[in-house]
């Protein structure tokens, strides 16, 4: 899976919208609903229920949604641990 798809699959449902969400990520709405596409089928199932205007998780998408976000969450984790970790000075190996 795609880290990026997911990161646009969690604004997504944390906005409740395709367009917020586009705003949100600093894209145009088309692109953001092509990832959505090529997520639901890569996972071979439909992530949202569009209704009157309001787009929403099944049941599916909120499985999904629950371990994406802490795979993100584990993403961020390490980057910001590996940047603290090399900035810090080498250890001596005789001591």
């Amino acid at each position: 899976m795609d880290l990026k798809r997911l990161k646009y699959f969690c604004a997504v449902v944390e906005h409740g919208s395709i367009s917020k969400a586009a705003q949100a990520l600093h894209i145009s709405q088309p692109p953001l609903s092509k990832r959505l596409q090529e997520l639901e089928e890569e996972v071979g199932a439909p992530l949202f229920l569009r209704q009157s205007g309001k787009i929403e998780p099944t049941p599916t998408g909120f499985f999904l949604y629950n371990h994406a976000v802490e795979v993100l969450k584990n993403i961020q984790n390490i980057e910001r641990e590996t940047q603290l970790f090399a900035g810090r000075p080498e250890r001596s190996k005789s001591g």
